[in-house]
């Protein structure tokens, strides 16, 4: 399954919390109890983020200034820059400290159920890639051009690329987020 999605198509939905909300890009399945979603949110005030007991989150701040996140009672505390992927557990409480408006990007899923990861990519010039990863890869784009037969994305549109093979190219100077999230198989002995 390939599917190309486009930043004004993507849902708005109110946080668990109540204190803010995201754009929901791709969700599976949908619904409240999801086993993985992409999302985007502007952060616009300090205070906590939703918990998410049982999932593993991915964040990427890709506007505004740094955010200190801290993880109380864990005495954990990590400063949020741009384009530079921060893991931790949905199960922690997590508070942030923004001095300005800033926008992320996040990856939430079910830990028993996947492993996940977010790399920043960037090129300077046009480069072709063949994408042909096991589970689901999704290309969030942050700037430039990336050519594919289904089309061009921009600035926040994404690819998604479920157990499938697909060429993309980018033009120019051109940066995006690569999402690869894999299943996790068990066996029974």
């Amino acid at each position: 399954m390939i599917k190309l999605l486009r930043h004004s198509d993507y849902q708005k939905k109110i946080w668990k919390n109540g204190r803010g909300s995201t754009l929901e890009i791709a969700v599976s399945p949908a619904g409240a109890e999801f086993d993985w979603r992409l999302s985007m949110a502007d952060i616009i005030e300090s205070g906590p983020f939703s918990e998410f007991p049982g999932m593993e989150r991915l964040l990427v701040l890709l506007e505004g200034p740094e955010i200190q996140l801290s993880h109380p009672p864990l005495s954990k505390q990590h400063t949020l820059a741009l384009f530079h992927p921060y893991r931790f557990s949905g199960d922690w409480s997590t508070q942030a400290n923004v001095t300005g408006v800033g926008r992320d990007f996040n990856l939430i899923y079910r830990r028993d159920k996947f492993r996940g990861e977010v790399l920043v990519k960037s090129y300077l010039k046009s480069h072709e890639s063949v994408i042909d990863e096991e589970g689901m890869v999704a290309i969030f784009c942050l700037q430039g051009k990336i050519l594919t037969e289904l089309g061009e994305l921009g600035a926040y549109d994404t690819l998604l690329i479920d157990n499938d093979r697909l060429s993309i190219r980018t033009e120019g100077e051109t940066g995006f987020l690569f999402i690869h999230l894999r299943s996790i198989h068990h066996r029974h002995s």
